[in-house]
């Protein structure tokens, strides 16, 4: 590599830092406590979990959607992660199911939520009793067009609430306007609030790219429906939920941030039985169920939208105190710096060119 090219570089890394904003500068939060390994999914039926719920005998898992799949498998397994049953629900025909959820009365909840392309107005959630593998299914539409999402959670009210998955980092929130009980039925949801996601510093796998640390993948209620954490490819976040009101509750206050490194593609969550801790794991053959303690104290990383005035004022002291304040004018100055190193590298390289030319 040229000086030349290394000057372009160095040119973007300054210009994308700073074009991101503060933000980045207060991404690098909490040291990731060392996981220990509840056990490892040998299974290869499951290579690509994207659902997990943990239960008093173990945990149910569930695969990433598999277009043209005709049927809904749900993997029941022992603390060791053997297979002990499939759950088979051929009356539910998914397209992209995303994420895996139980109620405390053992209720299962499959979100059909998936959408790359964002072709999808109305989702499919697809409501499980227990002892049961014949679901119930409810159509839930969009209030503004197609979104991806990958995240599903369920209130204690048995409302749904789908986060979703945005290159923005600006993950949605969007609600049930009515309890999903009963039967069969199409459901409108609501915008309940959004939150914003900041780039951090975890290490994510090679196959995940560097939007990693602001994509929602998972989510999960905690056994006594007082915590909701939702998880990106790098990152949990938690919060408090005093009311039953999730939405209310993620966009009320600032989260408690714990990396989750080295996992090659992340998407699954769950807190364990007991509510202590979060258990993970990852798209992929042979990976490990990975048990995380949850954080202690709040780490202000991430700004919610909208935030009440008490909150915001909380957080501007945190940052006061923990980050290096610049004016617009440094920031300015930092990120005209940036441009002019790559057009000096640019120009560089054409004229290295034309010497090579001739």
């Amino acid at each position: 590599m040229s000086w030349q090219t290394d000057r372009v570089h160095l040119g973007l890394r300054i210009a994308t830092a700073f074009t991101c904003g503060i933000g980045v500068l207060v991404a690098a939060g909490p040291v990731a406590a060392a996981p220990t390994t509840a056990c490892v999914v040998n299974d290869a039926r499951l290579d690509e979990v994207s659902g997990l719920v943990a239960t008093p005998t173990g945990y149910i898992a569930m695969n990433d959607g598999k277009f043209g799949t005709s049927v809904l498998r749900l993997y029941v397994l022992d603390p060791q992660c053997r297979v002990t049953k499939v759950i088979t629900d051929r009356s539910f025909d998914p397209l992209d199911p995303e994420d895996l959820a139980r109620t405390s009365d053992g209720t299962l909840w499959v979100a059909d939520i998936g959408d790359n392309d964002r072709e999808r107005d109305r989702v499919a959630i697809n409501r499980i009793p227990p002892g049961s593998s014949r679901g119930t299914t409810y159509r839930l539409i969009y209030p503004d067009g197609a979104h991806d999402a990958e995240a599903l959670l369920v209130q204690a009210d048995r409302r749904a609430v789908l986060v979703t998955k945005a290159l923005t980092g600006t993950a949605q929130i969007f609600v049930s306007t009515r309890p999903l009980t009963g039967p069969p039925a199409t459901v409108p949801m609501r915008l309940a609030g959004s939150v914003d996601i900041t780039p951090t510093d975890t290490t994510g796998g090679p196959d995940v790219g560097g939007f990693a640390s602001t994509l929602v993948t998972g989510a999960a209620l905690s056994p006594d429906g007082r915590r909701v954490v939702i998880r990106t490819y790098t990152d949990a976040y938690e919060w408090d939920v005093p009311d039953g009101d999730i939405a209310k509750g993620m966009t009320a206050d600032e989260p408690r941030r714990t990396p989750l490194p080295g996992e090659p593609q992340g998407e699954a969550i769950t807190f364990t039985v007991d509510g202590a801790g979060y258990l993970t794991t990852s798209e992929g053959a042979g990976e490990p169920i990975q048990r995380w303690l949850r954080p202690l104290t709040s780490a202000p990383t991430v700004p919610t939208t909208p935030a009440s005035p008490s909150a915001t004022a909380s957080a501007a002291r945190a940052t006061e105190k923990k980050t290096p304040v610049l004016s617009p004018l440094a920031i300015g100055g930092l990120a005209a710096f940036g441009a002019v190193l790559i057009l000096g590298g640019l120009v560089g390289l054409r004229r290295a060119r034309r010497r090579s030319r001739r």
